[in-house]
């Protein structure tokens, strides 16, 4: 294999595990931002005297 076809291959590997940790990441912060949204869209005045769930 030429040298060119070697640094294609490792830069597209490269962007693919960048891509899927990021993915990964990202989807870590959604979670819990979706479960406290939804929380607080269904708040009421009994709700405010419960402790506030965890959302992780």
């Amino acid at each position: 294999m030429s040298f060119f076809v070697v640094i294609v291959a490792t830069a597209i590997l490269g962007i693919a595990m960048f891509t899927l940790v990021l993915m990964l990441m990202m989807r870590k912060v959604a979670r819990p931002m979706k479960r406290l949204k939804n929380w607080a869209k269904g708040l009421n005045n009994q709700q405010l005297a419960q402790p506030i769930p965890d959302f992780h």
